[in-house]
């Protein structure tokens, strides 16, 4: 059925014309029904018709086509041009049309065959009186010809605008030539240019397309574009289809000697490539046979005991976590987990055919805020805290929005939760000092003055950020004291699978792994460093093997090296993913963090149905103890709750404060309810 011709002209015109190409399908196929519904079928009004929509989706966008559109709209007038010359009426239309191709292109030539003697000679009139004529001749005849920085389609003559002009003529492996024109109005210019040849030339396709061409050590480009057809061999015979296959990538300035290549592209090996001297004896042009790279990867797994991580790679989401085995490119690459709350960010580096397994936890997102008061020697302050995030191990910077006040940072960060924790800038009552606040968003806060002129004003703030204590130890089942005149440390108290192994009460230990141990610090700093579920413990002179554990840690209330703003922050991300034992200990730590700010009614919230198996060390009776510190904390109308939470303390006679050598809970907790008789 054919189509309606007012049909065929809305599609043209609804083509996209900022994106026009010369693969462009129904803008080519329209143009050459065109001339067939002519010069085949004798049917001018519909080829009229055809060339009017041709001409209506490309005139507005003349200026900016490329030279092969540019040739078609010129063809286009050419053809409307004839047809309008053999009706009397619209023979001044038909010299507009050739005024166009003028103003288009003065340089195309009227299809001879299909254009009377007459209007040719009226473009040639026309042409004559308004550009000067150059004919050039070119060796070698395919090179890149430029006029005023502009490529030229190759013709035997040219019709330009009188004046000055910059023309350039080159090819690869050839010396280029530039020389300045003089035209004069209605002249003719007769030019030969003839170019040296220095050095050979190597001419490259690859699949992938992108891939980096390397002569020599030195970036010589990236492939681009798509094969021709005449490879359409070579694509077949690589399992491969035109539009896999690079276009022409030329090697430039290979010169005598021998030089190597190397092609290489993402995730895929890099291929070397050696040329000897035949390359450059004597100079030529050479195509090497086309390169496919082999695909190279290795594998990413990522999980996280927080829920709601969602894996991005260099800025590109790769789904919800947990992710196992996912294909990645060998290399360096970014690595960010952004949960609900929280974020986590680090550098890997992915092996090429080796896997790669990470299991990753959310850290407190710190926003800075800006500025609060005329803040001394602010620039140099904002470009170190700007820099802030590549200093910070334990937390996620987020640099202050440009413009925004401080106090609307805060209410955006608040309402958005796109941090859990704050940074403020504030100038003090003296002109040398700055006031830096550190907060929750719930306000709990501590502040730190530096003097901005100082080489490294923030170091104490870096480090207190990089400060996040470990709340478990390593344990070995022996409580030790340090006596004089001893060897080593002497064992007080050796628990159960330790006094199975061999370890004696009242021997002192001399070394763990080989290493002396002079005193407990030392034990202590040596069974930190030890690797495996097993440690060498020489007593006596006697080897013994003791299995070894992790006990839990109370977060110190009152350490002066902590940040427990960032505390709070951390211990309420931990809770998030924490089952078991695991979960209770990190609540407690989290009421201790909350005790420092002596916000005890939250701490109480935070023990009220926390509970722990561990009987000995840092366990259920600690929790006991603490909660009934919490209640006795809240006024005497909390007495009775804190009494039976102390009861159920001092039950507890393995339980002990601060670690597993600290004081015992039993006596701490026998003494509260001794506080609380009157």
């Amino acid at each position: 059925m054919t189509r309606p011709r007012h049909m065929l002209g809305l599609a043209l015109l609804l083509l996209p014309l900022g994106g026009l190409r010369g693969q462009d399908p129904a803008l080519k196929d329209a143009f050459a029904a065109a001339k067939t519904q002519w010069a085949m079928q004798g049917d001018r009004e519909g080829a009229a018709s055809r060339f009017e929509s041709i001409l209506a989706a490309l005139e507005p966008r003349a200026a900016a086509l490329d030279d092969e559109w540019r040739q078609v709209l010129c063809e286009t007038y050419n053809w409307l041009a004839v047809l309008e010359d053999r009706v009397p009426a619209k023979r001044p239309q038909a010299a507009k049309r050739l005024e166009a191709i003028l103003d288009l292109d003065p340089s195309f030539e009227l299809d001879r065959s299909l254009t009377n003697t007459r209007l040719s000679a009226a473009y040639e009139n026309a042409r004559s009186a308004r550009f000067s004529r150059l004919s050039l001749t070119l060796a070698p005849g395919d090179g890149e010809l430029y006029l005023d920085g502009k490529s030229l389609r190759k013709r035997s003559s040219y019709f330009l605008n009188p004046g000055s002009h910059v023309l350039r003529y080159a090819k690869p492996g050839f010396t280029p030539q530039e020389q300045r024109l003089e035209l004069t109005p209605k002249g003719t210019r007769t030019m030969d240019i003839s170019l040296t040849r220095n050095s050979s030339t190597v001419r490259v396709n690859t699949h992938p397309v992108g891939a980096e061409v390397l002569v020599d050590g030195k970036s010589a480009g990236i492939t681009r574009g798509q094969a021709p057809a005449s490879m359409i061999s070579y694509t077949e015979k690589l399992g491969l289809t035109l539009d896999q296959l690079s276009a022409d990538l030329i090697l430039e300035g290979i010169t005598p000697g021998r030089h190597r290549i190397e092609i290489k592209a993402p995730c895929h090996k890099t291929r070397l490539l050696e040329l000897d001297e035949s390359f450059a004896t004597p100079f030529s042009d050479h195509t090497l046979e086309p390169v496919k790279l082999q695909s190279s990867r290795g594998t990413l797994s990522v999980d996280s005991p927080t829920p709601g991580g969602i894996l991005n790679l260099g800025n590109q989401a790769m789904g919800n976590l947990p992710i196992k085995d996912l294909p990645v490119c060998p290399g360096v690459q970014e690595l960010r987990v952004d949960y609900p709350e929280g974020r986590f960010t680090t550098r890997i580096e992915v092996m090429e055919g080796k896997a790669l397994a990470l299991t990753v936890r959310p850290r407190p997102r710190l926003a800075f805020l800006g500025f609060e008061g005329s803040v001394p020697d602010r620039d140099r302050l904002q470009g170190l805290i700007d820099h802030l995030g590549s200093r910070l191990t334990q937390v996620e910077f987020i640099p202050s929005a440009v413009g925004e006040h401080a106090k609307a940072a805060l209410e955006r960060v608040r309402n958005e939760k796109s941090a859990e924790l704050t940074l403020l800038a504030r100038a003090t009552a003296g002109q040398s000092q700055v006031e830096l606040v550190l907060a929750t968003l719930e306000g709990n806060s501590e502040s730190t003055s530096i003097k901005p002129l100082e080489q490294d004003p923030l170091e104490p703030l870096v480090e207190r950020l990089n400060r996040v204590p470990s709340l478990r130890t390593p344990w070995a089942g022996v409580f030790l004291v340090d006596l004089p005149n001893e060897p080593g440390p002497w064992p007080l108290q050796v628990e159960g699978e330790a006094e199975k192994a061999g370890l004696k009460l009242h021997l002192a230990i001399t070394h763990l792994n080989g290493q002396a141990v002079a005193t407990v610090a030392a034990f202590r700093k040596a069974l930190a460093a030890a690797q495996g579920e097993r440690a060498t413990l020489t007593q006596g002179g006697v080897q013994i093997q003791v299995p070894l554990s992790s006990r839990a840690l109370e977060l110190p209330l009152q350490a002066a090296d902590l940040c427990y703003p960032l505390m709070l922050a951390d211990l309420r991300l931990r809770c998030l993913g924490a089952s078991g034992d695991e979960a209770g200990f990190t609540r407690l730590n989290l009421a201790l963090a909350y005790m420092h700010f002596r916000q005890y009614a939250k701490a109480l919230e935070a023990l009220r149905d926390t509970r722990v198996a561990a009987t000995t060390g840092v366990s259920q009776g600690t929790i006991d103890y603490y909660r009934g510190l919490c209640l006795a904390s809240l006024g005497p109308a909390y007495s009775p709750e804190a009494s039976q939470a102390w009861k159920q303390a001092a039950q507890s006679s393995g339980a002990t404060l601060f670690g597993p050598e600290g004081p015992s809970v039993k006596q701490a907790a026998t003494q509260a309810l001794e506080s609380l008789t009157p």
